[in-house]
């Protein structure tokens, strides 16, 4: 029983060709990069939405302010206390928009260290016309 479990796997063990190898590392490090880009466009989604809803609150804010030099003595306590609120929200939203860009900047790293690390594979399976967009520059 041993020897003919042996005599079957010799005869029949086949091995995909090296092109068909190199395609399917291709489109799995190809995935990979779609991946990364894929992840720099959620942040790069996010950072417009978060900018201009931050525009938004902060054309507000000002308007709440006021412009005259003393109009924080004539201000109402509840004014007061919202602009106190509006410029907590407003750091917190510039931080996260900080954290975006960070975000965004080691993305771009990790898809060009991809691409140069396995430029070679990429070639060959086909995946060299495979061109990334860039981030938008920040506003």
């Amino acid at each position: 029983m041993i020897t003919e479990f042996f005599r079957s796997r010799t005869t029949s063990f086949r091995t995909r060709s090296a092109e068909r190898d190199r395609e399917q590392d291709a489109m799995t490090i190809e995935r990979v990069a779609k991946a990364i880009d894929q992840a720099i466009a959620g942040f790069e989604t996010e950072r417009r939405g978060l900018g201009q809803r931050l525009a938004d609150v902060t054309a507000r804010a000002a308007i709440l302010a006021g412009n005259g030099s003393d109009d924080y003595h004539e201000r109402e306590r509840a004014e007061s206390d919202r602009l106190s609120e509006l410029d907590t929200e407003v750091k917190n939203a510039q931080c996260r928009l900080d954290r975006l860009a960070h975000h965004v900047a080691q993305c771009v790293i990790l898809r060009d260290a991809l691409r140069s690390r396995f430029s070679d594979v990429l070639e060959v399976g086909g995946a060299s016309a495979y061109e990334a967009p860039r981030p938008a520059a920040k506003r």
